[in-house]
């Protein structure tokens, strides 16, 4: 998207609208020359002046905006658009376009619940990200051989710190199943989990993302 700057304010070629209040006009304050952009311009940002045209190379564009050629004679007066708006409505004169719809998610009923426990590796601070980000990391664990994101079945047990997430994918297969019972991610099982590299340690390290919903944190 190309912005075009009119001193005062920026003007949207895209949705034919300034991004800005006009703070001397009235009415609807962010419309483009009144809402007629072929027989008025607004050069300031702030006002709408006649434009100027005899023939059709008289009219120039900027950015989808109209400019007038110097030259040109002027035209006989066009009546002025019927404007329906509210005089006291500052809602821009287009709609914007809807935003796309996210795709559905499934109920959290239907997923298992699963903890980690707070330790040097799951702070609080970290379950307060974890939960901004909808993600869980993991390294490669001691005596383990690729990425890995570990966490327990089932919700935290009683007197216990940590979070509860719930996550679209399933455990690694071989998991045992049952309340407590240690489960694994990794990406030998899901091909399809993020894998980044964190330039920050010495050496770096590449660890794999876990896409979660933090349903609960106990501190």
């Amino acid at each position: 998207m190309q912005l075009v700057y009119l001193r005062a304010r920026h003007y949207d070629p895209t949705i034919g609208r300034f991004l800005q209040r006009d703070i001397v006009a009235s009415g609807n304050r962010y419309a483009y020359a009144n809402n007629s952009p072929v027989r008025l311009v607004d050069p300031s940002g702030h006002s709408s002046t006649q434009a100027v045209l005899a023939q059709p190379w008289c009219l120039g564009v900027l950015g989808g905006m109209p400019i007038v050629s110097g030259g040109c004679a002027s035209p006989a007066p066009l009546p002025d658009p019927t404007d329906t708006d509210d005089p006291d409505d500052d809602e821009a004169p287009f709609p914007l376009p809807p935003l796309p719809p996210l795709p559905p998610v499934p109920p959290d009923e239907n997923r298992e619940t699963f903890h980690r426990r707070e330790s040097p590796t799951q702070t609080y601070e970290t379950a307060l990200q974890q939960r901004g980000s909808g993600e869980i990391w993991g390294f490669t664990p001691f005596r383990g051989f690729e990425p890995t994101v570990q966490a327990y079945r089932g919700p935290l047990p009683a007197g216990v710190n940590g979070i509860e997430f719930v996550t679209p994918l399933s455990p690694n297969p071989g998991s045992v199943p049952g309340p407590g019972r240690e489960v694994q991610w990794s990406r030998t099982y899901h091909p399809t989990m993020e894998q980044r590299v964190d330039s920050s340690r010495s050496p770096s390290e590449v660890y794999v993302v876990l896409p979660v919903r933090v349903t609960r944190i106990v501190h």
